[in-house]
């Protein structure tokens, strides 16, 4: 279960990356509405993929009890991996969806700002 929330999230990362628009140039204020709908389903996208790091958290924890270490998973030695990594924190999915967040939320900032008089 960790490992399926782990590429939930990779998934919705990828389709917020699809809709995402990085910087709101000038010369995009034609098309403010489009790019204003498309950056709120990227900050929908990515904002799902909190949800998901969040399962994949108690899954890790779940998956850490002393019980379990008695199994060598050498076919899928990742998933052991993923687990460990997120236990120790270099594995942090929340840092970076929140990173992308902001930054769509200035995006939008700066759209919204959009008016005849600035392009």
């Amino acid at each position: 279960m960790m490992h399926i929330n782990l590429k939930l999230i990779e998934q919705h990362m990828r389709l917020g990356r699809y809709y995402d628009k990085n910087v709101a140039y000038f010369y995009d204020a034609p098309w403010k509405e489009e790019y204003l709908r498309d950056l709120e389903k990227a900050e929908s996208a990515y904002a799902a993929g909190l949800y998901y790091w969040r399962e994949a958290q108690l899954w890790a924890e779940k998956a850490n009890q002393g019980k379990f270490y008695f199994l060598h998973l050498t076919d899928i030695q990742a998933w052991e991996d993923e687990r460990e990594r997120i236990g120790d924190g270099s594995l942090n999915y929340e840092k970076t969806i929140k990173r992308e967040l902001e930054r769509v939320r200035k995006v939008k900032e700066d759209f919204l700002a959009m008016d005849e008089n600035t392009y």
